[in-house]
């Protein structure tokens, strides 16, 4: 009697479990997380403390990795710097920007006070004062990056995807419209002299022939004749020069067309428009500079005023 009774007890336990596990009621500790009810942990954000100890973090690994860009024996990669210095400006940009939101959670509204003129709120005077900080910054890495002493590291090669983003982050925060306008027109510059520096190998090379013959004394087009193979086709120095200036202009210009036609800030624009711009008046002034050298170097002026004797004299020659 006893064994069935214990039977009996057994199965409607088993029944009951299994009524809880259909209901969902049932807490197996296995399978918790297979439950939907159940959210995963979400870690409370971090205090405004917090946030102004990561800004303060970021801003010295970010000015050490400025000043090591110009370390002649860094031992690291130009690119790699570049990359790190552009995830360093994003996340002091995300820092500062958090610490400029929190201002709305201000406990200085809880008791009717207006935080915002409040001189007293050491929050709102630490969030300014971040604000500042990481202006100055992104001056310094703009700087840097964009500089005479690290272009000869960081171009034609170096992610410039990087360097724009850094730019870019830099037009939103800036709030003076002229310290923006400097930005904008050394990002120019820094356009003209990318330009420069891929194009520089195909100019160098047209110079060195021009040279050549000067110092031969014979004309250009005798020593590319000299020069020729007669089993590959011949080649003009002048053509391949404004080919390889245009098509590298063009590269640059690209990603400018895109990125002013999908942006609605008025100072991304205003930068898409002016790197566009410099990027033109300098491929034109380049290739109008090459052609003026083929000109001299076919003797183009002097075969036009043959040419226009030769006419002339068979004008005269055809009226007697």
């Amino acid at each position: 009697m006893a064994d069935g009774s214990s039977n009996q007890q057994h199965d409607h336990k088993q029944e009951h479990e299994q009524e809880q596990y259909h209901n969902g009621t049932h807490h197996d500790l296995t399978n918790q997380s297979l439950h939907p009810s159940e959210e995963p942990y979400q870690p409370p954000p971090p205090s405004f403390d917090d946030e102004v100890e990561q800004f303060f973090i970021t801003l010295g690994e970010l000015h050490h990795q400025c000043s090591s860009t110009h370390t002649p024996d860094t031992g690291v990669p130009s690119i790699a710097l570049v990359q790190s210095i552009g995830t360093l400006c994003e996340t002091l940009f995300q820092h500062s920007k958090a610490l400029q939101l929190s201002l709305g959670n201000s406990t200085g509204r809880e008791n009717g006070t207006d935080p915002q003129t409040d001189t007293e709120d050491v929050h709102t005077i630490m969030a300014q004062n971040c604000h500042e900080k990481c202006v100055a910054a992104f001056q310094t890495a703009i700087s840097t990056l964009t500089s005479p002493t690290t272009r000869s590291k960081l171009v034609p090669d170096g992610p410039q995807h990087v360097i724009a983003h850094v730019v870019e982050l830099y037009l939103y925060i800036c709030s003076d419209d002229d310290d923006s306008k400097a930005c904008i027109e050394n990002y120019g510059r820094y356009q003209t002299t990318l330009l420069k520096q891929r194009i520089k190998s195909h100019v160098a090379t047209l110079v060195s022939l021009r040279r050549t013959s000067t110092l031969r004394q014979i004309p250009l087009t005798t020593l590319l004749k000299e020069q020729h193979d007669d089993s590959e086709p011949a080649t003009n120095p002048h053509a391949s020069t404004i080919t390889a200036i245009l098509s590298e202009a063009t590269i640059l210009m690209q990603p400018f067309q895109n990125w002013g036609v999908s942006t609605s800030h008025p100072r991304i624009s205003m930068l898409c428009e002016h790197c566009l711009h410099v990027l033109d008046v300098e491929a034109q002034s380049r290739a109008t500079t090459i052609g003026e050298w083929f000109r001299a170097d076919h003797d183009l002026d002097g075969i036009l005023t043959s040419h226009t004797a030769s006419d002339a004299t068979n004008r005269d020659a055809n009226r007697n």
